[in-house]
């Protein structure tokens, strides 16, 4: 299913703001995040705790690979899907639901490392929640994704039954 929707959604135009741009530049040496935003495929890390900065990126990295026998492309990390797919998990236990038509779409409204050469602490203090460069166009891309998605689902496209 994450390959159908990723097929169907690739070529979306995401929204690019002066500000995204201008946080971008400072990421030197890290090819992708200089892009644009786009739609990609990637894996989620989940934790109950908060986290930032390099070192906890090199580290979601490494867990990522762990876990996934080298298969995994650690791409955002997040912790409310964790609690989603657990509820799911049970409810296709008791046959209520069907989990493997779950898809989590992620976006991105910041980075979750430092840019080179400024800290962890640097890097978090300089955008202030809601007010992150990207937050409303994070918001607009998870509507233009996930609502074709959706309306793919609804028409009965999904690959999945």
């Amino acid at each position: 299913m994450t390959t159908w929707a990723y097929q169907l959604t690739r070529d979306i135009e995401l929204l690019d703001t002066e500000g995204m741009a201008e946080r971008r530049k400072a990421y030197i040496g890290y090819p992708e995040a200089l892009k644009k935003p786009v739609v990609m495929r990637g894996d989620t890390l989940s934790a109950m705790t908060y986290w930032h900065g390099e070192r906890m990126n090199t580290w979601a990295n490494a867990w990522v690979e762990y876990h996934t026998d080298g298969r995994g492309n650690y791409v955002t990390t997040a912790m409310e899907d964790t609690g989603t797919a657990q509820a799911l998990t049970w409810l296709d236990k008791a046959g209520r639901v069907n989990f493997q038509r779950l898809l989590c779409l992620r976006t991105a409204s910041n980075f979750d490392m430092q840019w080179p050469g400024a800290t962890a602490h640097q890097s978090l203090s300089g955008e202030k929640l809601a007010a992150y460069s990207a937050y409303r166009p994070a918001l607009d891309a998870a509507h233009r994704v996930g609502s074709k998605v959706v309306r793919a689902i609804l028409a009965g496209e999904t690959p999945v039954e």
